[in-house]
């Protein structure tokens, strides 16, 4: 659950996200998230690797319109392949650059082990912007990896912390 009107979605899609139904898993949540979000709500997603994708008519915030959420699942099915390494700096960049607002809420999802100043540097770019922080929601999908980080990066942001288990969703 989120509050607001701009979400974004910081989404790993390392080489490890592609062993055990991983990417699938949560590429399939992350398009799940944005057909439920109001149609007035906007979104951006940065899947991130060793550098950041978005896709190509993502220029701005992204109304959630059935469209809309339709182009990014061709998009994602189309374009996005696990690969590289666990580097989600490029991504946060990314939503944070100038002259763009800010989202309100941003889910941070990773498998793997974020460099250790990812934290900081996460929590400063957040208090960079003009306005109130964004709420960041961090989850540890299938490992233990970087859940210390990820923990206090949703603490420090009245953000919630989730670990998802390995297998979890899976029938």
């Amino acid at each position: 659950r989120a509050r607001g009107q701009r979400f974004a979605y910081v989404v790993d899609i390392s080489g490890s996200m592609g062993q055990n139904g991983r990417i699938e898993l949560a590429l399939g949540e992350l398009i799940r998230s944005l057909a439920a979000l109001p149609d007035f709500a906007e979104f951006k997603i940065a899947l991130y690797s060793s550098g950041v994708q978005v896709p190509d008519f993502q220029k701005s915030w992204l109304r959630a319109t059935g469209g809309t959420v339709n182009s990014v699942k061709v998009w994602i099915d189309n374009v996005i392949r696990a690969g590289g390494g666990t580097e989600p700096m490029p991504a946060f960049q990314y939503l944070f650059k100038s002259g763009d607002d800010p989202p309100d809420t941003i889910f941070f999802l990773t498998d793997g082990i974020i460099p250790p100043e990812t934290e900081e540097e996460v929590i400063l770019l957040n208090g960079s912007s003009r306005r109130r922080p964004s709420i960041i929601n961090t989850i540890a999908f299938s490992a233990d990896a970087s859940q210390k980080a990820l923990r206090s990066i949703a603490s420090r942001t009245d953000g919630v912390f989730r670990f998802v288990p390995e297998g979890a969703g899976r029938r």
